[in-house]
């Protein structure tokens, strides 16, 4: 019998369930204080509009293999490891001006992630930076040899990202010194990496995790070459694309299968995982309709895909382009953009659109929520970034930050996605520069 969706080990599913208590043991603190050890995680809700502020878990949560081991302490590419693209604060909601620009030396497509007064990013001038997050001083800059695309995870003092010579690398935030250099064999990658029960996941034909202390390998999960999405996580799952084909559930700990659902997912988007439910987004090229764009919703708890809808439903279908942004989630709706200019709002429930938002460029950026201002932040590549009433997708502002040379396109796309900090926005531009915008 066919399916969109294939079970792959029951037993082993049922036993890691049973430990499933919620996905937001993952989602990032973003502030300025480090979180206490003792302090109990708060859980994000998707139909209410409220963003987790810890990020540390209670120890009782954690498989057995990780038993007295915590998730991390820091920040991660779409406000933490369960990649939801939702963050507490408000950012710009109207009026916005440039707080600062910080120079970078080349352009920049990863997107700012923001931890402790310090907003970290890469380059494609072969450098992670560290940037004051009040001055946009240059706090230090570490070289690699090579482009970073990856947006930086930081975890308990330790930047960890990749560069696109296939190398993991871990810089010690306060000094910007080296701390470990892995080469993970996976050339050409932009995958930002997941930090949990002390060790760095990353992805490299398949899923690969490193001891954060020794640089060991430790943790193996199959999947396939070319994968540029980052590693999403609940407190016993990571989730992960396999390019043409679907989507994984492995173990943490031991990198077993769990579920995989055919036809759910590409290549360069992660999933984010909110209240048990992992939400992607897919291509053109990797669903269950070939060369139309969907996106669709699974059950962790069931492994169950509870939907799957197309992303374009009132054009036709030559109009019709890919998404290579990841989707954001927050207050029942999912926020994705797409290469037909749009970025589009659909309900949580059942996949329908809500509302769609028409652009002047492809939308490859991954879009972001300010809870507290009600307000969903993008950039597109006519060169603005777009900031959209969440609830009815009315345009609050742009703002021309790509400052794109007449005849370049992908030369000078804009594909950044934003971070968000109490009523500051920062993302980076092709242009070179990271901005700070309030």
């Amino acid at each position: 019998m066919k399916s969109k969706f294939n079970i792959i080990g029951r037993v082993l599913a049922a036993s890691a369930f049973s430990l499933f208590l919620t996905g937001a043991f993952l989602q990032a603190q973003d502030a300025d204080e480090k979180p206490k050890a003792d302090k109990k995680i708060k859980k994000e809700r998707s139909a209410k509009s409220e963003v987790a502020e810890t990020q540390d878990a209670d120890t009782d949560t954690a498989p057995a293999a990780f038993a007295g081991k915590k998730i991390t302490s820091g920040a991660a590419f779409r406000n933490g490891v369960m990649r939801s693209g939702a963050h507490k604060g408000a950012g710009p909601v109207a009026s916005p001006k440039i707080k600062w620009k910080c120079p970078t030396g080349g352009p920049v497509f990863s997107s700012p992630v923001h931890w402790n007064g310090t907003v970290y990013v890469g380059t494609q001038n072969n450098a992670l930076l560290a940037i004051d997050a009040q001055t946009g001083k240059e706090k230090w800059r570490f070289e690699t040899g090579a482009p970073v695309g990856s947006s930086a995870c930081i975890a308990n003092g330790v930047a960890w990202f990749t560069s696109t010579d296939g190398t993991l690398w871990g810089i010690e935030t306060e000094t910007g010194k080296e701390k470990l250099k892995i080469k993970n064999n996976a050339k050409g990658t932009r995958c930002s990496p997941a930090v949990a029960y002390g060790v760095v996941y990353v992805y490299a034909d398949g899923v690969s995790g490193f001891d954060v202390e020794t640089g060991k390998k430790v943790y193996s999960a199959k999947g396939s070459a070319g994968n540029e999405a980052a590693v999403a996580m609940n407190a016993t799952l990571e989730i992960h694309p396999t390019k043409g084909a679907g989507v994984n559930a492995h173990d943490v700990s031991t990198g077993e299968t769990v579920a995989f659902w055919t036809g759910l997912s590409s290549s360069v988007n992660n999933a984010a995982i909110v209240d048990d439910i992992a939400y992607l987004s897919s291509t053109a090229y990797c669903n269950t309709d070939a060369k139309l764009p969907s996106v669709s919703a699974v059950d962790l708890k069931t492994i169950k895909n509870l939907w799957n809808e197309r992303a374009e439903p009132h054009i036709s279908d030559k109009q019709k382009a890919g998404i290579y942004g990841s989707p954001a989630v927050w207050n029942g709706r999912l926020y994705s953009g797409c290469d037909s200019g749009f970025l589009y709002a659909f309900n949580t429930s059942d996949g329908k659109p809500s509302w769609s938002f028409k652009t002047g460029g492809q939308v490859r950026s991954s879009p972001s929520v300010g809870a507290a201002g009600n307000a969903v932040f993008f950039t597109a590549r006519d060169g603005n970034l777009y900031a959209l009433n969440a609830e009815t997708g009315k345009e609050l502002w742009k703002l021309d930050i790509g400052h794109k040379p007449e005849g370049l396109d992908r030369e000078s796309c804009l594909d950044s996605g934003a971070w968000i900090h109490d009523k500051t926005l920062f993302v980076g531009s092709a242009d070179g520069n990271v901005y700070a915008i309030e």
